[in-house]
């Protein structure tokens, strides 16, 4: 099995993770900071979640090449900006504030598929190379390694938040392992 077949594998049960946890929730609960949460030192937010995760597939995608992949999983415009790294996950009662609920998982789902597609056609030699993201590269020294923290580490720290508010606004647990 190459490397590149790992990654993918563990990937795949990311999504599948992701879109278990999905289950249940009421579009208009999707951008809301948990009930008990209101006012306090709040968790993020499905919404924020899922368009964080939405962010990153494109420049994934680019890393090992696929400038293809990259363009088709290009995140909306201002989207950084409400979900990037440093955004502050706000409560949205109104449903004004970010897209919706539809549109967000669409965008995740994009992302992480042309995540999965560029490590599938990526191999060890690429998975190998210097990581280009520069400010990225003292953590993740390789592409490869890059792949494994965005595909399996990075979505499920933000997913396991999911599970929480899951939790916290009566639905339980969404996985069925």
């Amino acid at each position: 099995m190459s490397t590149g077949s790992t990654l993918v594998a563990t990937g795949q049960l990311t999504l599948s993770t992701a879109q278990m946890l999905l289950k249940d929730i009421p579009a208009d609960r999707f951008a809301r900071l948990p009930h008990a949460q209101v006012g306090a030192v709040p968790t993020n937010h499905p919404a924020w979640v899922y368009g964080h995760l939405g962010l990153y597939g494109g420049g994934i995608a680019g890393m090992v090449g696929r400038d293809d992949l990259a363009q088709a999983a290009a995140a909306p415009e201002g989207w950084d900006k409400l979900f990037g790294m440093g955004s502050t996950c706000e409560d949205d009662p109104e449903q004004k504030v970010y897209p919706p609920m539809v549109e967000t998982v669409a965008q995740f789902e994009k992302s992480f598929d042309a995540m999965l597609e560029a490590t599938k056609s990526a191999d060890d030699a690429t998975l190998e190379l210097a990581n280009p993201n520069e400010r990225m590269r003292e953590r993740f020294p390789t592409v490869g390694i890059a792949l494994a923290f965005m595909l399996g580490g990075h979505p499920m720290f933000h997913l396991g938040q999911v599970s929480a508010w899951r939790r916290v606004e009566g639905l339980g647990s969404a996985l069925n392992l």
